[in-house]
């Protein structure tokens, strides 16, 4: 999915929390709970594991700025 503010606000909540990718393979994502909240997402490995840490909830955490996380 390519993100921007329109397909982000698209994004309903179901009835568990899930997650959605964006296209690059680079492992960020936006996590959107039951209730309705949405968390940014990065996933990266670490000494060949899995790990991921949230960055923030959107909007209070752009989508401009959650990409400038993901790259520092």
């Amino acid at each position: 999915m390519k993100f921007t503010d329109r397909s982000i606000i698209g994004l309903k909540p179901k009835s568990t929390r899930y997650e959605e990718w964006e296209d690059n393979g680079k492992g960020f994502g936006i996590r959107i709970s039951a209730t309705g909240r949405k968390s940014w997402s990065f996933m990266y490995r670490f000494t060949g594991r899995a790990r991921s840490m949230t960055l923030g909830n959107y909007p209070k955490l752009s989508l401009a700025e959650a990409h400038v996380a993901t790259s520092t």
